[in-house]
């Protein structure tokens, strides 16, 4: 999807915040994808501060605005295995994207 978005000139950044107690697959994640895995913390509390849960998925803007908040299990299917799920998320990084200049 990354590779689609920048074909159509749109700039996509993405990362991921592992959950507290699940250092293990850390690495594992990291191995996945070439964009950057962080460890949260029982001192950050990401995912607390921004009430997200597993598999949920924020979306910002560039002048980091939060534009759609993608709950896993939610009224929103984002399941990127399932087409609908890809088109939801697609749609939303969409249009919170700016075009490159």
């Amino acid at each position: 999807m990354r590779d689609e978005l920048l074909a159509a000139g749109l700039v996509i950044e993405l990362a991921v915040v592992n959950r507290t107690g699940f250092d293990a697959s850390l690495a594992l994640l990291t191995a996945k994808g070439t964009f950057p895995v962080f460890q949260d913390s029982a001192e950050a509390g990401v995912w607390a501060l921004h009430g997200g849960t597993k598999d949920d998925m924020f979306v910002y803007d560039a002048a980091g605005t939060l534009r759609a908040f993608l709950d896993f299990g939610g009224p929103v299917e984002i399941n990127l295995s399932k087409p609908e799920g890809y088109t939801n998320v697609k749609t939303a990084w969409e249009a919170a994207l700016l075009p490159l200049p």
